[in-house]
Formats: C-alpha cells, sequence, structure tokens
C-alpha cells in the first residue's frame, strides 16, 4: 500500500479549455481526505485565476455528501471541509456533483505524472 495518493485540479472554462492546472502528493489514506484536498487546491486555483463561478466534479460521492447535503465526515477532515466552506462562500456560483472515475480521465491522468 502507497503512503499517500495524488490530487489533480484541472480548471476549463466553458468550451472546455484548460484555464490552470496544479496536482500534488497527499498523505490522506481515504479517497475522500485525497479528493477533499484536491477540491480545496482547486478552489484555491480558480479564486488566483478570478473564476468565480465552478462546477466541480469529483469521484468520491462522500465527498459531494459532505458539502452538499452535511452529511457526517470523519472528523480529521473537519479543519479541510470548514476551510472548503469558507473557500465556496467566496464564489458567485458553486456546484459540485459526483461523476465516475472513469469520466475523469484528465484529472487522474495529471495525478499520476
Amino acid at each position: 500500500m502507497a503512503d499517500s495518493g495524488g490530487w489533480a485540479a484541472v480548471i476549463q472554462d466553458h468550451p472546455g479549455a484548460v484555464v490552470a492546472a496544479s496536482k500534488g502528493a497527499s498523505t490522506y489514506r481515504t479517497i475522500a481526505g485525497i479528493e477533499l484536498q484536491g477540491l480545496q487546491n482547486g478552489l484555491q486555483l480558480a479564486l488566483r485565476n478570478n473564476v468565480r463561478k465552478l462546477k466541480a466534479q469529483t469521484n468520491s460521492s462522500n465527498v459531494v455528501s459532505f458539502l452538499k447535503y452535511g452529511s457526517t465526515h470523519p472528523w480529521e477532515l473537519k479543519q479541510m471541509v470548514n476551510r472548503i466552506k469558507t473557500l465556496t462562500a467566496q464564489m458567485e456560483q458553486f456546484q459540485i456533483k459526483h461523476i465516475y472515475r472513469e469520466v475523469n480521465i484528465a484529472k487522474d491522468t495529471l495525478t499520476y505524472y
């Protein structure tokens, strides 16, 4: 088992052109933790690039539940969930939805390089 996973964030405009991208290693060992870290970094990247309307996609249905429906999250993710809520409050518009991993090819490809 690997000591960490990787996260990636890709900001695209409406037609699908890449505006900005970022990736990194995560010390979290759960999919939810890694996906939340990627979302947090993606929100920061969007704000740095003056993107204020964002439709986020994640292959973690748990992350969607934590943020969209207020589901209970693990205690060790509480601070990160709160930071993400603070970042989303700075957006004019924010939506998050679950997508299947197979659809998330660009981000997953970026994670492994």
